[in-house]
């Protein structure tokens, strides 16, 4: 993408979680800016030209395009079924003493068993407004305010006792699809509360509301979390300008438009890498 400069200027020895740096020494040490060029940086390839509005207050790399984590709907869940999830900590014994040691995986092209043609990448969003927690309500539709749904997990890893993964999906989205309460920061019980960012505040950065989105719901639907970035649901989903759907780039580099009348089903089936289910052309 010929942004060479930006990525060496990047250290990949400390993460990028926090525009003022990593604490060191972990975890509560001072913050250390160690990737503040690249991380401040606005670059054009990050961003859609539909959408016009530049409405968000924290001065760092803002962003449209987001990567796909799967229809699981915790950030932080090692098993998730997209093509990006958690990859994080270091193997380094000595950076091991100041950070938390390594977790998650990388998914190579033999692990789309769905096949690539058939598995979301990166999808478009709006980008929010203000700096965190509807500090500013957005009124346009499709907006980009986070309504508060309950937790179908409790704040956990894991399903429910009795119950599996695409159990947590179907509850999530139904949860989202109720909310009539504007999330103030107040979480939904069982959840940590954590600080929800304005949607595309970071490029560089893979929350649900940044780098990565959750296949729940499908496009241009409500933005729903339980408060919680990391064990908390977030069920938001890509939104666009364009009229009916919003554009959906899969793995084997093809872009979609997907409608926002695609049935739940087929768009949790697209965000799995490896449900085995069958989906034809004509169902989104």
């Amino acid at each position: 993408m010929e942004q060479g400069q930006v990525f060496n200027s990047i250290n990949f020895i400390w993460g990028g979680a926090n525009v003022g740096g990593p604490r060191i020494y972990y975890p509560s040490g001072a913050r250390v800016p160690v990737n503040s060029t690249a991380l401040t940086l606005r670059l054009n390839v990050a961003q859609c030209p539909s959408d016009a509005r530049e409405g968000l207050a924290t001065a760092v790399g803002h962003s449209n395009h987001h990567g796909n984590q799967g229809a699981i709907p915790i950030a932080n869940a090692v098993d998730f079924d997209g093509l990006f999830g958690v990859v994080e900590g270091t193997n380094d014994p000595f950076l091991q003493t100041q950070t938390p040691g390594p977790q998650g995986f990388t998914v190579k092209i033999s692990d789309v068993k769905d096949g690539t043609s058939n598995t979301a990448a990166f999808t478009e969003r709006i980008k929010g407004l203000g700096s965190s927690n509807n500090d500013q309500v957005d009124g346009e539709r499709p907006s980009t305010s986070y309504y508060l749904m309950q937790s179908a997990t409790n704040g956990t890893a894991t399903p429910p006792a009795g119950q599996n993964w695409y159990n947590v999906i179907q509850t999530t989205y139904t949860n989202c699809q109720t909310s009539t309460t504007l999330y103030n920061g107040t979480p939904a019980a069982g959840v940590t509360a954590t600080s929800q960012v304005a949607m595309g505040t970071y490029w560089w950065m893979g929350r649900a509301y940044s780098g990565r989105y959750a296949h729940v719901m499908p496009p241009n639907s409500k933005q729903c979390t339980t408060g919680g970035i990391n064990y908390g649901e977030e069920a938001m989903g890509p939104t666009s300008r364009h009229p009916g759907g919003a554009n959906v780039a899969f793995g084997d580099g093809s872009v979609r438009f997907v409608k926002s009348t695609v049935t739940p089903q087929v768009w949790w089936a697209l965000g799995s890498r490896e449900g085995g289910e069958i989906i034809s052309a004509d169902q989104y």
